[in-house]
């Protein structure tokens, strides 16, 4: 079994908290405007910096797995499904039993995943693992100069016709296997090749990810003060897992954890049960019906306590409920292993 390394755990498990920070700021309460900012700046300040810190949390993710590249095997995406559909049924049986959720076909097709957008991270996750092996070779047998070359043509695509002009539905703002791609072969590119770029000195890193979140929060929040009429749209655009913003941002914080040296069992054990943070923690709406009592029921430090609070419950909750998957799991493990000794 491999060592798990602490201080990328401590990332994976970083960025899936801040996945619970995006989702309870722009994702619950809309897009922020001019009205909006300049009559509750104090509120509108805070969700506008949630979302700037979280924004990298996908990019982050899938960046954590072309770092280590993945490798597809039997066993693992068997492991991988398995995590997916007995935490999906676990929910939807508590929910229904407990009669917050009706057990008809929309709520069937909602466990399922069989709406478009829904869990699109699942599927383009699930899609790039599928073509790992592809990538993977093609990094193994290019030169520097031409990976090199590839990330170039690649992001300028991706940033020019998915960003910039929204000229193309299968980028969809980086809501698709498409980017996930490029991030892909982008740690691929760091990992093997280490560019002088990314061999700075750390602090560098993760004050050119701080600096990301400053302009983030400075275009939005002081735009929406001084009443720039479209403010809503600009907050849609930085919102984009290929803005230029989040890319870099995501990248330097890898690059700073990757120069961590810390060894953490606790880490490492939530590394392992941390995915279903973003699995569970959304399901059924209940999340958001949550979030806006807090928000209309609590005012200043109380709500940010709050609000901290709920998301810690949540995300060890997730953990915790899927650490019992991990025992459910090995038990089916050793069944299978016993029946083909057998055979």
């Amino acid at each position: 079994m491999n060592q798990r390394l602490s201080n990328i755990e401590l990332l994976r498990c970083l960025s899936m908290f801040m996945v619970l920070l995006l989702h309870s700021s722009f994702l619950a309460f809309g897009m922020p405007d001019v009205e909006a900012i300049q009559s509750n700046p104090v509120l509108w300040g805070g969700q506008i910096l949630q979302q700037g810190v979280g924004i990298v949390s996908v990019d982050v993710f899938v960046l954590i797995s072309g770092w280590f590249s993945i490798k597809p095997k039997q066993k693992s995406i068997c492991s991988f499904l398995f995590q997916i559909v007995f935490l999906q049924i676990l929910s939807y049986a508590v929910f229904v039993l407990t009669g917050l959720v009706e057990l008809n076909k929309e709520s069937i097709k909602d466990l399922m995943m069989l709406k478009p957008f829904q869990g699109w991270f699942i599927k383009a996750y699930l899609l790039l693992y599928i073509i790992s092996p592809v990538l993977n070779a093609f990094v193994e047998n290019a030169s520097k100069s031409k990976l090199r070359n590839v990330l170039i043509a690649y992001w300028s695509f991706l940033i020019l016709l998915g960003w910039v002009f929204d000229a193309t539905d299968y980028i969809n703002n980086g809501y698709s296997v498409v980017s996930f791609v490029g991030l892909y072969l982008m740690a691929r590119y760091m990992k093997v090749w280490c560019p002088k770029w990314s061999c700075k000195d750390k602090k560098k890193d993760i004050i050119i990810y701080f600096l990301c979140c400053v302009v983030f929060f400075c275009i939005i929040f002081f735009g929406g003060l001084l009443g720039v009429s479209q403010i809503s749209f600009l907050a849609w655009k930085l919102c984009s897992y290929v803005s230029p913003l989040t890319v870099i941002g995501a990248v330097s914080l890898l690059l700073f954890f990757s120069k961590l040296k810390i060894n953490n069992s606790f880490v490492n054990l939530c590394g392992k049960g941390c995915f279903s943070v973003y699995l569970l923690h959304g399901l059924w709406g209940y999340w958001f019906d949550i979030l806006k009592y807090i928000n209309i029921t609590y005012s200043g430090i109380i709500y940010i306590l709050s609000l901290l609070s709920f998301l810690i419950i949540v995300y060890f909750g997730c953990i915790f409920v899927d650490l019992l998957r991990i025992r459910v799991w090995t038990v089916i493990e050793k069944i299978i292993k016993s029946s083909k000794k057998q055979n």
